[in-house]
Formats: C-alpha cells, structure tokens, sequence
C-alpha cells in the first residue's frame, strides 16, 4: 500500500511539473507551487494536532478510568473492614508529594 501511494505520489508530481505548469511564467508557477506548500502545510500542522490532543484525550480518560476503579476497590475493602488501621491505610487516596527516595531522576517523577 504504501508502494503505490509513494508511486501515485511521484506521477502526480510529474504531472504537475510537467504538464499543469505548462504555459505559465516562472514567477506565477512559484506563486501556485508557493500557495499549496502554505495550504498543505496548515492542512498537516492541523491534523498532528488533532490527533496528538485526541490521543493525550484519550489517554487522560483510561487514566482516570482506572482511578476510579481504585478508588470504588478502596471504599468497598474499606466499608467492609472493621478495623480502623484498615480504614486509615497508607493506600488511602490523597494528595501527596512523592518522597525524595521515590524521585531518582526527573525524568521518572509520576504525577499522582
């Protein structure tokens, strides 16, 4: 597939250098070939940045998916223990800056 796309690609583009500029001065063949950079350009800025959000989108919703589902886990051991060291565990969800034993690097810091 991508054979025949590269293919379709170079005789497009002969046909454009060859036959579609034929007759037209050097300065507006410039001109034109200058306007379709510009358009294609936006038109590939716009699509990465498309899809760049909808995948950070989607990646945020399966994050938060899964704190949710930690989160009701948590309250049904919780609500089921009766024990309150149980109800006051250090897995309990809240706000917290990692400890300096848990950061090595900056690269390996995780947002919690």
């Amino acid at each position: 597939m991508a054979i025949l796309t590269g293919g379709f690609a170079v005789l497009a583009l002969l046909f454009w250098l060859f036959w579609a500029l034929e007759g037209l001065s050097t300065a507006e063949a410039i001109q034109i070939d200058l306007a379709k950079v510009i358009v294609f350009s936006v038109l590939y800025f716009a699509l990465v940045w498309s899809g760049r959000n909808f995948l950070a989108h989607r990646h945020n919703e399966t994050v938060n998916t899964h704190r949710q589902n930690a989160l009701r886990t948590f309250e049904i051991f919780a609500r089921a223990s009766s024990d309150d060291a149980t109800k006051k565990s250090p897995e309990s969800p809240r706000p917290h800056a990692p400890a300096a034993s848990d950061i090595r690097t900056r690269k390996n810091i995780v947002c919690l």
